[in-house]
């Protein structure tokens, strides 16, 4: 599945900039999420909105580097890489 995602993600990199492809694609699953869950946004926390704002901002930019990379470098590579960064994380740990 993340190979089809990724062919389809290339011809969208061909026409759209990796923010604008990323911000429509969390636009359109916001809307969708929010009118299945209908969330109480009264009763959220300052300190828990400050954490899912932290968590937003780190997956929007680990987001739009893997477009980005799409882009620049095409899917072979990129999936590559993003395949063998946990091995990566690993090795250079110790």
């Amino acid at each position: 599945m993340m190979a089809v995602e990724s062919i389809f993600l290339k011809k969208l990199l061909e026409i759209f900039n990796p923010y604008i492809l990323y911000m429509t694609r969390c636009g359109i699953l916001a809307v969708a999420f929010f009118i299945y869950k209908r969330p109480d946004v009264k009763k959220a926390t300052t300190h828990f909105l400050l954490h899912m704002l932290t968590i937003a901002f780190t997956a929007a930019a680990a987001l739009v580097l893997y477009y980005w990379t799409i882009k620049e470098q095409g899917v072979i590579y990129t999936n590559l890489i993003y395949t063998l960064a946990p091995i990566f994380v690993l090795v250079y740990s110790y």
